[in-house]
């Protein structure tokens, strides 16, 4: 006498997968390619260095703008594509597929939002040390990737009801 093969639930598949990606790789890139391309139409107005840094008595560090722009952008993309990718294989529950893509689009918003934000105070000024303050830029885009983060949680469907 053999044993019966499990039955499959749905609690054995990973639900929601079209709105996992939606949320963690679609909404990601599309900050991500808004943002660069913003930056780069501003390469024209922008010093050169660029204020990379910024201390108690404004920007200490400088650097070239090519960097401002891909290393967020690649940095977006590889921290969005992993968790889409367990969002995506492992999100059995949803507080890990509400999670994964949460923290997708905050952390993209934070490094997207920094980095542009630190531009837009260069935007049009001749000398990088002459830029404003990057606090505003900073808690503007805290607050915008954790209400972003929050909405996308609630974007993100329930788990379906599981017999006991």
């Amino acid at each position: 006498m053999t044993a019966p093969a499990p039955a499959t639930t749905r609690h054995d598949k990973v639900p929601y997968r079209g709105w996992t990606t939606l949320l963690a790789l679609g909404v990601p890139a599309a900050i991500i390619a808004t943002t660069t391309g913003l930056a780069v139409s501003w390469r024209h107005d922008l010093p050169d260095p660029i204020a990379v840094h910024w201390g108690l008595n404004g920007p200490d560090g400088f650097g070239s703008l090519t960097t401002s722009i891909v290393w967020p952008a690649v940095a977006g993309s590889v921290v969005a594509s992993l968790l889409w990718a367990l969002g995506f294989f492992a999100g059995r529950q949803s507080f890990t597929r509400r999670g994964a893509a949460a923290l997708a689009v905050g952390s993209t918003i934070l490094l997207s939002g920094v980095s542009i934000g630190a531009l837009s105070v260069q935007h049009g000024v001749a000398d990088a040390r002459d830029a404003g303050s990057i606090d505003g830029v900073i808690l503007v885009t805290f607050l915008v990737a954790t209400a972003a983060a929050g909405i996308v949680t609630r974007l993100i469907p329930g788990d379906p009801p599981l017999p006991t």
